[in-house]
């Protein structure tokens, strides 16, 4: 789910970026609402998910929902920015996202570990994405 939710938000961001430089407003909120309603989607599947009864199974399940719950603020909070109708809501809005994105690299870093954790509790082994294998 993540590896797919990656490929959209790359795309997405692109476009948002692009719409937001060309000043169309309207193109950059549909954007935002779509991804965060998929991440939202992903958020309430995993939520449905029973935690895998093994070791760390909760504690994998747990990181799972904050990142995707994560994921899903990025987007409420952009949306927040380019729907605000003043110079000052749209500065106040910034910052917010500015705040959310903060913590970027330690929710991502918390996914993973729990992930290490996980398979390494279970006798898996996690490679990277951009890892070949032979």
């Amino acid at each position: 789910m993540e590896n797919e939710l990656s490929a959209d938000i790359a795309k997405v961001d692109q476009k948002v970026t692009q719409y937001l430089e060309a000043k169309q407003t309207d193109s950059a909120i549909m954007m935002t609402r779509q991804m965060e309603s998929l991440a939202d989607g992903k958020l309430k599947e995993i939520q449905r998910l029973e935690a895998p009864k093994v070791k760390e199974g909760d504690n994998f399940k747990r990181a799972a929902v904050r990142y995707f719950s994560y994921i899903k603020s990025i987007y409420t909070s952009l949306n927040r920015v380019t729907m605000a109708a003043t110079d000052e809501q749209k500065q106040i809005e910034r910052g917010r996202l500015a705040k959310i994105i903060k913590d970027k690299k330690e929710v991502s870093e918390a996914m993973q570990e729990a992930q290490r954790k996980f398979a390494a509790a279970n006798n898996f082994i996690v490679k990277k994405a951009f890892e070949k294998t032979e």
